[in-house]
């Protein structure tokens, strides 16, 4: 199965967990979902339990448009729902500190990015992506980048689902 956090307008896909932001509430760095009842938020939305949909899968897809280097607001707004995703407490990865995984298992990643991207964006957005990687205990990246959407949605259809 594989999870799909997107900012696409519509996307859908059988067996698979597809994430936008409809009616998500933004995190408010409470810290419940790691201390008192973990891996599931305090806000009552579809969002509520995003870490175990998460971890019940083999790959994570993200797809966003690219802004000036970084995920869109949408996706990040759905990404930082997902502090539970690790636990609070610290390992030593590649000799930094980062958080322990709550699963040995490491996620396929993909990230898939499109619109507008320069040289110095495509720099910032690999960056990003392997720090996440890292962070997130997760498998080296694939990182593929797309025109628009359009070129996205034929993509996924093709070789995805």
């Amino acid at each position: 199965m594989k999870t799909i956090i997107h900012d696409l307008d519509n996307i859908e896909v059988d067996n698979n967990i597809i994430l936008n932001d409809y009616n998500i509430k933004n995190c408010i760095g409470c810290f419940n979902c790691w201390t008192n009842t973990p891996m599931k938020c305090i806000h009552k939305d579809n969002y509520k339990e995003v870490c175990k949909n998460i971890l019940n899968s083999d790959t994570l897809i993200i797809v966003s448009r690219n802004f000036y280097g970084t995920y869109s607001s949408k996706v990040k707004k759905i990404l930082e729902r997902n502090i539970g995703f690790v636990l609070p407490y610290f390992v030593i990865r590649n000799k930094e500190i980062h958080h322990k995984a709550r699963i040995k298992q490491k996620l396929d990643f993909i990230t898939i990015f499109y619109g507008k991207i320069n040289s110095k964006e495509k720099l910032l957005l690999e960056k990003l992506v392997n720090r996440n990687a890292l962070n997130f205990n997760l498998k080296k990246p694939t990182i593929l980048y797309f025109k628009n959407e359009n070129d996205v949605r034929r993509y996924l259809n093709e070789s995805i689902y």
